[in-house]
């Protein structure tokens, strides 16, 4: 084997093709009998690492007037063409998979540190932390998200009813107020190609927001991780510095 990963592997593919194979072990299908002949073979591949961690045993199966001895219950059950210890020998496999197994994550190193969420909280927007961050911090997280972009939302209102543009909300209000066509608030120089695909894919993601995390969050009995909602928080950050800075 070329490491003990692969041999991992390989005896995990070992225990499908016995999950296949139990139940049909005393018919006499093609099936059956193409199992019976690539058991040994994938054994085969694996038998040095299986030994190690099965440990030394000897284990005799008594064939009429004749013993026989085999080095593990897995040998004696599978390959002996007796089915005398098929139980025991897989259940012997599963611990010897999980041996291996450990043995991996061990050599794997540990697992790296779980991220703090709150640890990024000094990047959002001000407006983002203010209206979200006691929420956050009291383990209410699709609540923290909903007020961001309820808030949000609140000032792409105010800014284009100051600038004459009706009473409209949610994504209706994003293409209303962001619209490359005839736009209540320009984002980029509309004179260039730049900057009408700037306003374009700007006024899609303000209505996103609105449609796929606003509205669900606020429809719905929504439950999300601390990091699932650091993440949705940093769209609302952005689209709030993207409308601090509009033209």
């Amino acid at each position: 084997m070329h490491s003990l990963r692969d041999a991992l592997s390989g005896l995990e593919h070992l225990k499908e093709l016995l999950d296949r194979y139990n139940p049909i072990k005393y018919g006499s299908t093609d099936e059956a009998r193409a199992l019976s002949q690539e058991i040994p073979q994938v054994y085969g591949g694996v038998e040095e690492v299986y030994k190690q961690y099965a440990g030394a045993q000897r284990v005799e199966l008594v064939d009429g007037k004749q013993k026989h001895g085999f080095p593990n219950y897995f040998e004696a059950g599978y390959l002996s063409g007796r089915t005398f210890h098929a139980h025991e020998g897989y259940q012997e496999l599963l611990r010897v998979i999980g041996r291996v197994r450990a043995e991996v994550a061990k050599a794997s190193g540990p697992s790296p540190p779980k991220p703090d969420p709150a640890s990024a909280w000094s990047l959002l927007h001000p407006r983002v932390q203010a209206v979200a961050g006691e929420r956050f911090r009291t383990g209410h997280y699709a609540d923290a998200v909903e007020a961001a972009f309820k808030e949000l939302n609140n000032e792409v209102r105010t800014i284009a009813k100051s600038r004459g543009a009706p009473e409209l909300d949610g994504a209706q209000l994003m293409h209303t107020a962001f619209s490359p066509k005839a736009p209540v608030i320009v984002l980029g120089d509309l004179s260039t190609q730049t900057g009408r695909d700037m306003q374009q894919g700007f006024m899609e993601i303000f209505a996103g927001g609105m449609l796929a995390i606003r509205n669900p969050k606020a429809h719905d009995n929504v439950v999300i991780s601390p990091e699932r909602a650091i993440h949705l928080l940093f769209v609302a950050s952005t689209l709030w510095y993207t409308l601090d800075a509009r033209l």
